[in-house]
């Protein structure tokens, strides 16, 4: 990504890109200031919308949400019967640092039949 120069949204980092962003997003529910943008003392907290418990539940609740969904996307993607070989392509992406759209590319124009035979 040309305009991802740090690799913040990498692939395998949209997980914890998310949980970031729900995190936030949970911090600005429950007035808990982010001090890295505010500052102790540029923060009014208002009083929370929300209890931080609902929030930490929210963000608990993302984490198996993602797993689920996740899993069920790359073995429809990859053509697989179960989750450790979509895991074990994206062990392998993330340790080699492969380019993801062109490896899953290249993975698409495998012919496996004659490889087999």
């Amino acid at each position: 990504n040309h305009i991802d120069e740090t690799g913040r949204y990498a692939f395998g980092r949209q997980r914890g890109i998310a949980e970031w962003n729900l995190r936030r997003l949970g911090d600005a529910m429950t007035g808990t200031p982010f001090a890295r943008d505010y500052g102790d003392s540029q923060w009014t907290a208002h009083g929370p919308w929300v209890p931080a418990e609902a929030t930490d539940a929210a963000v608990a609740l993302f984490h198996q949400r993602y797993q689920q969904c996740w899993d069920a996307r790359m073995r429809l993607r990859l053509g697989v019967p179960d989750s450790g070989m979509a895991r074990q392509w994206a062990d392998w992406l993330r340790e080699t640092r492969a380019d993801y759209p062109r490896a899953s590319r290249a993975l698409g124009e495998l012919n496996l039949t004659s490889a087999t035979q």
